[in-house]
């Protein structure tokens, strides 16, 4: 709404400046500077909704801050195979899986498990959360898991 207001203005300031002063490319002028702007807002929604269809990592969502802040918790050991996705404007979901630094019954990994959503949740804005609990079981401890 606030660029069709900027647009009126601009045309509404080009209609004055033509009928005060006689200056005709003004409107031509006016009209190709409201297209570019067009274009470039048609541009940014069109690769928003790619990302989302592509199920693409949000561009502001930091993977390594995540890792290093999750990391920071004395349960955990490592956070690795990360995944990352907008399901839309709003939405992001996120998965991984967590090395615990000890043997713990699965009852006992809730706790841990909430710290980690509060975290995701609150300083993260992750909206939906799904988390793996491991013990040295995988070999492959990367952020994320690499095709071979």
């Amino acid at each position: 709404m606030l660029g069709d207001t900027f647009s009126s203005v601009a045309v509404i300031i080009g209609a004055g400046i033509i009928y005060f002063f006689q200056v005709y490319w003004i409107d031509p002028l006016i009209t190709i500077l409201i297209g570019l702007y067009l274009l470039r807002g048609a541009y940014l929604i069109l690769k928003r909704a790619v990302d989302i269809l592509m199920q693409g990592a949000p561009e502001d969502l930091d993977l390594n801050e995540v890792k290093n802040t999750v990391e920071q918790l004395p349960e955990i050991d490592n956070i690795h195979h990360i995944h990352a996705w907008s399901l839309n404007d709003r939405e992001i979901h996120f998965e991984c899986h967590i090395d615990l630094t000890k043997d713990s019954k699965v009852s006992e990994t809730r706790d841990i498990i909430n710290k980690i959503h509060d975290i995701l949740i609150n300083k993260f804005h992750i909206n939906h959360v799904t988390i793996q609990c491991e013990f040295d079981s995988c070999d492959n401890k990367n952020m994320i898991n690499e095709m071979q």
